[in-house]
């Protein structure tokens, strides 16, 4: 991952066998590392991510399909308004404007109407 600011640079590598997050001011030109753990990493549950996401989707359908509830820890909604904030950030970045998030909504939503 990466993050641009004004200021600086974040970037977090997070490999089984590394991990590390690097603060690249911009000012000073200093870096620098924090090493968030040792050793290698588990790459199950959210470090395996993909796998276990798609788990819990389905474990989600089920519940809700027999009424059970889906018991997530996040709605859909709050999905979709996750993604479309981050939709709204880079085209806010690309365009270099201020971009309100009821007009960006109502756009997306204009979209998947047609």
């Amino acid at each position: 991952m990466r993050y641009d600011g004004t200021r600086a640079t974040l970037r977090g590598c997070f490999y089984p066998e590394d991990q590390r997050i690097e603060i690249h001011d911009h000012l000073t030109g200093d870096m620098e590392v924090i090493r968030p753990s040792t050793g290698r990493v588990r790459t199950d549950g959210h470090g395996g991510g993909d796998a276990a996401l798609l788990e819990a989707f389905v474990h989600s359908v089920r519940n809700a399909s027999q009424g059970r509830g889906s018991h997530t820890k996040t709605s859909a909604r709050e999905s979709l308004e996750s993604h479309l904030m981050a939709f709204a950030a880079e085209r806010a970045r690309l365009e270099g404007i201020v971009l309100p998030m009821d007009e960006f909504r109502r756009q997306a939503e204009a979209l998947a109407k047609e």
